[in-house]
C-alpha cells in the first residue's frame, strides 16, 4: 500500500497542473473539482511522502549510506513529486516537500556530505527559479523591505505586522480586531494568525505557543518511544508535517521568511489541510497505542 498512496498522489498533482480538470484560482492551478466539493492534492502528498519514505528507510537501512541505493530513490521520487508541483506552479509547495525529504533522510541515516550538496544544488536551483519568475523575485524583494512596497507587494505583510502591533500585551479582544475588515488580504486562511496576534495579544499567542510546544514535545516523544523502525520514522514524518506548518505559517506573518501560502494546520480555514491535519494527528495516536501495547 506504500506505493499505491504514492501513485495516488501523483496522479492528483498531474490531474491538478497537466489536465483541464484543475480549477485555476489565483494564477495557479491547485485544486480538483470532485462534485461541490474541491481538494487541494499537495495536502495529501505531504503525507503520502512520509509514509513512502518511512518505509524506504525502515527497510534500507542496512544500505542507506549507498549514494545509489539510500540516496538516489527518494530523491527522485520526491524530485518527481516536486516537478508535478511546479506545473501548478506551486514553488512554495515543492519547498515544503523538500524539507520534509532532508529532515527525513537526516534521522534516515543518509551521509551527511549527500545532504550538503543535495542542499547546495537545491538552493541553487530555488534561486534561478526566483530570479527568472518576476512574480517570486517581487515576494522575495518586498520581503527584504515590505515597506518600501507598502501598497503594492509588500501590503500583505505590512498588514500582518500592523495587526501584531496593535494586539499590544492583552489584545483588542475575540472578534474585534480591525484587520480582517478587508484590510489584511487572506485573514481567514494563511495569515490567521495574525489576526489572533491582533486579538489576543502577547499573552495570548504565548499560551498558543506553549499549547502548541507540549503537542510537538508529545507527538515527537511518540515517536522516539517506538521500537519498529518504520513506526518511528511514520510518526516522527507526521509530526514533521504539522511542525513545518505551524513554523512557516508564523514564519511568514511574522515577515522571516518570503511570503507563501503556508495554512496554520487545525486553525486555517481550508478543507483539504484539515483534514490532511487530523490524519497527521490520527496516524501518530494509532502509532502511540499500538506502541504501548
Amino acid at each position: 500500500m506504500t506505493y499505491f498512496w504514492i501513485f495516488v498522489a501523483m496522479v492528483l498533482l498531474a490531474l491538478c497542473g497537466l489536465t483541464p480538470l484543475g480549477v485555476s484560482a489565483g494564477g495557479a492551478s491547485r485544486w480538483l473539482s470532485l462534485g461541490p466539493v474541491n481538494i487541494q492534492p499537495m495536502e495529501f502528498a505531504k503525507p503520502a511522502l512520509v509514509i513512502y519514505l518511512a518505509y524506504f528507510f525502515a527497510r534500507k537501512q542496512d544500505k542507506v549510506q549507498h549514494f545509489s541505493i539510500g540516496f538516489l530513490p527518494p530523491f527522485i521520487v520526491t524530485g518527481a513529486l516536486c516537478v508535478l508541483l511546479m506545473a501548478q506552479p506551486d514553488f512554495g509547495g515543492a519547498v515544503f516537500l523538500a524539507g520534509i525529504l532532508f529532515f527525513m533522510c537526516m534521522v534516515g541515516g543518509t551521509r551527511l556530505s549527500y545532504l550538503v550538496m543535495a542542499g547546495g544544488v537545491g538552493a541553487w536551483a530555488g534561486w534561478e527559479l526566483i530570479s527568472s519568475s518576476p512574480y517570486r523575485l517581487k515576494r522575495w524583494t518586498a520581503f527584504l523591505d515590505p515597506f518600501a512596497s507598502a501598497q503594492n507587494e509588500g501590503y500583505q505583510l505590512v498588514q500582518s505586522l500592523y495587526a501584531f502591533g496593535s494586539g499590544g500585551l492583552t489584545g483588542s479582544g475575540l472578534g474585534a480586531g480591525k484587520q480582517k475588515l478587508f484590510f489584511l488580504p487572506e485573514a481567514h486562511n494563511d495569515f490567521i494568525m495574525a489576526v489572533a496576534g491582533e486579538e489576543l495579544g502577547f499573552i495570548g499567542l504565548s499560551l498558543f505557543f506553549l499549547l502548541l510546544g507540549f503537542f510537538l514535545f508529545r507527538a515527537f516523544r511518540v515517536a522516539l518511544r517506538q521500537e519498529d523502525l518504520q513506526d518511528r520514522f511514520t510518526a516522527f514524518g507526521m509530526t514533521l508535517v504539522l511542525a513545518l506548518g505551524f513554523v512557516l505559517n508564523l514564519a511568514v506573518v511574522l515577515g522571516t521568511v518570503p511570503p507563501k501560502g503556508v495554512a496554520m494546520p487545525f486553525i486555517s480555514y481550508g478543507g483539504s489541510n484539515l483534514v490532511a491535519s487530523f490524519l497527521c494527528a490520527g496516524m501518530i495516536l494509532n502509532i502511540s497505542r499500538e506502541g504501548s501495547t
